[in-house]
């Protein structure tokens, strides 16, 4: 597979465009779901192509966390907060918004200058303890760490941990998002392993790893994004502040009733993969035979692996049409389809539009309502292939 993120610029990109392993695999003795191949992450993340500002539901969401943060644990001008994985500093924001003292943390240059115009500081750095070390020094304790869909991206996720602790005030709070392995398997999301995703967490196996830590998971919340995500908040073991609240052990409980701690389910999920690419693919080399012009709508992570894993290119699908500038007028990794702003759509019939970012769905759907209304037909991939 490609690396996901890394859309070409040229068609004199194509044979240069490295290829690496990609094993989903599940470690016998704590439970914990992961990748075995480790790409070094300067290759995925030193040029980024997403910015969090091109997605509106995500910016929403981010809003929600912070304003949920402020009734549930206050955010003043006293506060502190920092975002390791800030991108361009859509999370901070919100909270500067509120008062809080930002900062972040985000190895893409690219974005962190992005995240500067917008007067977010974001430091371009990887995450690591000793980084964590020389920022105590410099910027004191925080109050809120966040870590949004970045903790699964993190290889030595001990030594992340190690930071955090060392960066978190006594009574302060963690909080991470992920996309919840239970929904990945209910849904059969197998597009969302990639190689910036090392690690596939449930619940249950970050109970034990926090403990090793000296730090508890306190509470967990269910949220939409990435078609079904943990907002999971941790705080040092000895906060009398915190206490483990019931939800905790209902999730547990909710994982270990889909067997997510035993190796059938994983064997079930592969199956599952391999019979959806059959399906996928059979439905649009049957609409191509009936010569309609099928359009990919978004081109996410998410979105690269299902057409690589599929072998879904330029024959299949027309292109592409994305938000996020970085992305238009490139082609997509591995499979090189061509990318382009939403506005091409009004340039042409299209029959078929195949929604890659699928946990969008609605407010994608309603974009597209004015082509629906010309005829055109949606094609949901998960959780089964649906046409709309």
């Amino acid at each position: 597979m490609p690396a996901p993120n890394k859309f070409l610029e040229t068609e004199g990109d194509f044979q240069k465009e490295e290829l690496f392993p990609l094993r989903f695999c599940r470690c016998a003795d704590c439970g914990l779901a992961l990748i075995d191949e480790i790409v070094p992450p300067e290759k995925l993340f030193g040029t980024y192509h997403y910015l969090t500002s091109a997605s509106a539901p995500l910016v929403t969401h981010f809003r929600e966390l912070a304003a949920e943060s402020k009734k549930r644990f206050g955010v003043t001008k006293k506060t502190k907060v920092l975002d390791v994985g800030a991108n361009d500093g859509t999370l901070l924001l919100e909270f500067k918004a509120l008062g809080a003292e930002t900062l972040g943390v985000d190895p893409a240059k690219n974005v962190v200058l992005i995240a500067k115009t917008k007067g977010v500081t974001v430091l371009p750095e990887f995450f690591s303890h000793a980084l964590a070390k020389k920022m105590r020094k410099k910027y004191g304790q925080f109050d809120i760490i966040t870590a949004t869909n970045v903790f699964a991206h993190t290889n030595d996720i001990h030594d992340f941990a190690s930071g955090v602790k060392e960066l978190l005030k006594p009574e302060g709070i963690f909080v991470i998002e992920f996309a919840h392995l239970l929904e990945m398997f209910k849904q059969k999301f197998f597009d969302v392993i990639y190689h910036e995703h090392l690690s596939f967490f449930a619940l249950e196996p970050l109970l034990t790893f926090f403990e090793g830590h000296d730090m508890k998971v306190f509470d967990v919340k269910k949220v939409l994004t990435q078609g079904g995500s943990l907002r999971v908040y941790v705080a040092h073991a000895g906060s009398k502040k915190h206490k483990i609240l019931p939800g905790v052990a209902r999730v547990v409980r909710e994982e270990r009733a889909a067997g997510l701690h035993k190796r059938e389910a994983f064997e079930k999920f592969a199956k599952q993969a391999a019979d959806y690419r059959v399906g996928l693919r059979n439905l649009l080399q049957k609409l191509k035979r009936q010569g309609k012009k099928v359009v990919g709508v978004a081109a996410p992570a998410k979105g690269v692996i299902l057409l690589n894993y599929c072998r879904i290119d330029g024959e299949l699908i027309d292109y592409l049409v994305d938000s996020t500038p970085l992305k238009q007028h490139r082609f997509m990794p591995g499979v090189h389809i061509p990318v382009y702003p939403e506005e091409k759509l009004a340039e042409e019939k299209v029959d078929y539009f195949l929604l890659l970012a699928y946990n969008f769905r609605d407010a994608i759907l309603q974009k597209l309502s004015p082509y629906r209304d010309q005829g055109a037909k949606i094609i949901i991939p998960f959780p089964e292939i649906e046409i709309v």
